[in-house]
């Protein structure tokens, strides 16, 4: 799985179509009751983590170390968004325990080619 995440792979581009339902459960699950995402329909800014879909068949422990949004315009119901995420950087270390750091950026488009948002992603995957 490691050999998988070299530094320019490409991932997608993935589909994704933003309904009310999903935003409704998504601000459920993280506790927020702003009446914008139930009565405007705007997603919340954490919400392109409902997107992160990478083919991982990694069998060792994946840590989810952090994560960045930078938008250019809000996400709204009816929005589809075609995610693509590039591996940016890897970083090898060995203490407390052996791990691999891997950064990626996913960029998010909307349906005439427009950049919506960027995420910077960073997972921590433990070796042996």
């Amino acid at each position: 799985m490691l050999d998988r995440f070299r530094a320019g792979t490409e991932f997608g581009p993935r589909t994704f179509k933003v309904e009310a339902s999903a935003i409704s459960k998504f601000v459920s699950a993280i506790g927020d009751t702003n009446p914008v995402y139930f009565s405007n329909g705007f997603a919340p800014p954490t919400f392109p983590a409902v997107f992160f879909d990478l083919p991982l068949t990694y069998q060792g422990q994946v840590l989810h170390g952090e994560q960045e949004f930078t938008y250019v315009r809000p996400i709204k119901v009816g929005d589809e968004i075609t995610c693509t995420t590039v591996v940016k950087g890897l970083r090898k270390f060995t203490a407390p325990e052996p791990a691999q750091l891997v950064i990626l950026e996913t960029a998010g488009r909307d349906r005439s080619g427009k950049l919506v948002y960027t995420a910077k992603t960073t997972l921590i995957l433990k070796v042996g």
